[in-house]
């Protein structure tokens, strides 16, 4: 049976990014600092990915205030709170997403979209959607389901590609598709570190990918979604290298931030 994502995946300098990307979690995982601050580091991931994700959609906030909870009620401040909290669903949408992908797809998508356009977690049924970073790949309604609903058996043990292949993926389809009315695209860079945890890659959620999607810019992450969307091997292959540098940098800027932390009791 083909396997895209594998053969993809297993091009030379692809392969070679993806391992990079891998090592510089492993490396994540086994540093001593952030072992001895792994409680914190996670809290602090998880925060630090929510304002991150946020403000890729144009709610960008001070840090203190989203850490505070104290956030004007604004379009602005409600998508940061509604990120937040779907960022707090991400453990036990890890749980089940390699046994139930579309259950955990709605769970995320269910939270971030409360109060904004559209069904919370279900696809949508009109073709007009909220595309704030203007990526314009959007696919007619019944199509998007089809696609949403495609990741299932890639979640459920249908590559044998390696996990960051399979995260950029699962990222990726949600990103272009825009598979609901809105909050597409929060949920689809909430997935990398759901995929990763599920996975196994990161199990406690250290990792911030997020924060290396930020460091790479808006211009480079939608132009390497674009490529994706085009279909052609390089559009697919160039989004999956501009994803494994975005995991390693968020692995790295996960450590660099351990050693501002103070030890766990």
């Amino acid at each position: 049976m083909a396997d895209p994502i594998a053969e993809l995946a297993a091009l030379p300098d692809v392969a070679a990014e993806l391992t990079a990307g891998r090592t510089a979690v492993d490396q994540l995982l086994w540093n001593r600092t952030a072992r001895g601050r792994g409680r914190g580091l996670a809290a602090e991931s998880a925060l630090l990915g929510a304002w991150a994700d946020a403000a890729f959609e144009g709610a960008e906030v001070p840090q203190d205030s989203l850490r505070a909870g104290v956030l004007e009620d604004s379009p602005v401040g409600r998508t940061a709170v509604r990120t937040l909290a779907m960022y707090a669903e991400i453990p036990g949408a890890a749980e089940v997403l390699t046994s139930a992908p579309m259950q955990a797809l709605a769970r995320l998508h269910a939270v971030v979209s409360v109060d904004a356009p559209g069904e919370p977690g279900r696809p949508r049924r009109a073709d007009e959607v909220v595309d704030p970073l203007r990526l314009r790949t959007a696919v007619p309604a019944g199509a998007a389901a089809d696609r949403l609903a495609s990741l299932g058996p890639l979640l459920t043990g249908g590559t044998e590609a390696p996990a960051l292949a399979l995260a950029a993926v699962v990222h990726a389809e949600v990103a272009v598709v825009q598979p609901f009315d809105s909050g597409s695209g929060l949920v689809a860079r909430a997935l990398t570190r759901t995929v990763l945890r599920a996975l196994g890659v990161d199990p406690d959620g250290w990792s911030m990918p997020e924060a290396g999607f930020r460091m790479l810019g808006r211009p480079q992450y939608v132009t390497a979604l674009r490529g994706y969307a085009s279909g052609d091997v390089a559009g697919v292959t160039g989004w999956l290298v501009t994803h494994a540098r975005a995991v390693a940098a968020g692995a790295q800027a996960a450590a660099e931030r351990a050693e501002e932390l103070p030890p766990d009791e």
